[in-house]
């Protein structure tokens, strides 16, 4: 699920696809954000949408989110998945 509140959003861009039998365990471990140049944004807005795109991952569908593993904790299979967002 993605979507933008912008005249010219792109649309996410896949970077690795997840396997079909990985999808049900998938977990998200980190949402970044970053402006091309060009591109005004500070610190406060990247962690203010960070914060509400991981928000509404957690209202929408729940144990979504994961802690970023320590090196004494294994990663789980499929709680990889990290999101970063491209101010354009």
């Amino acid at each position: 699920m993605a979507s933008a509140c912008a005249e010219n959003a792109t649309a996410p861009t896949v970077v690795q696809a997840i396997a079909p039998e990985k999808k049900s365990g998938a977990r998200v471990s980190d949402v970044t954000a970053e402006a091309m140049p060009g591109v005004v944004m500070t610190q406060y807005d990247f962690d203010r949408i960070t914060s509400r795109v991981k928000s509404e991952l957690a209202r929408a569908v729940p144990g979504a989110l994961v802690e970023i593993a320590t090196t004494a904790d294994p990663p789980r299979e499929g709680s990889n998945i990290k999101i970063k967002l491209v101010f354009t």
